[in-house]
């Protein structure tokens, strides 16, 4: 649940975003800031996994309802 102090965007499109905001500037300070590419790599993997299964949770027409009691 969001609260006003928290620093990260509260929808998940926002967090995602800000994630690949985030390797935008990892990929421009790796050097600086000693990020193994792999690392890099890694990150940017999730990221893209991560985008994939929400865009698949989103889809109306693939996804099944859901009851509460």
């Amino acid at each position: 649940m969001s609260q006003t102090t928290d620093w990260l965007p509260g929808m998940r499109d926002a967090t995602l975003a800000m994630a690949a905001d985030w390797i935008t500037v990892c990929s421009v300070r790796k050097t600086d800031w000693t990020i193994p590419q792999a690392a890099l790599t890694e990150l940017i993997t999730y990221n893209g996994t991560a985008e994939a299964a929400l865009g698949i949770a989103k889809n109306e027409t693939t996804r099944t309802p859901v009851t509460t009691a």
